[in-house]
């Protein structure tokens, strides 16, 4: 989990996440993402759902839910977000 910093939900805490690059599947996004937000490699990704999100602006998203089984590399903090420990992966579904 993140502390956002910027964009949509700054300041809140959330999963790491973001746009697709061309030709990229969601499974390789959140790997890429995770990486890039809080410097960790996630692995063993399984998908557990997709949220759409639909705003009164009419601006829209389509999010694709990962739980990883570990990862490697050390979080640190980064532009878009720090780090945030979550000892019970339940407290972070429910």
């Amino acid at each position: 989990m993140i502390r956002k910093k910027r964009g949509l939900g700054a300041g809140k805490i959330n999963a790491p996440g973001g746009r697709l690059e061309p030709g990229e599947t969601a499974h390789e996004a959140a790997i890429r993402e995770t990486g890039e937000e809080v410097g960790v490699v996630p692995h063993n990704l399984e998908k557990r759902g997709e949220l759409h999100f639909q705003f009164l602006d009419g601006y829209s998203l389509h999010c694709t839910v990962f739980l990883a089984q570990g990862c490697t590399g050390k979080p640190v903090e980064t532009g878009r977000g720090g780090p945030v420990l979550v000892r019970d992966p339940g407290l972070a579904l429910s």
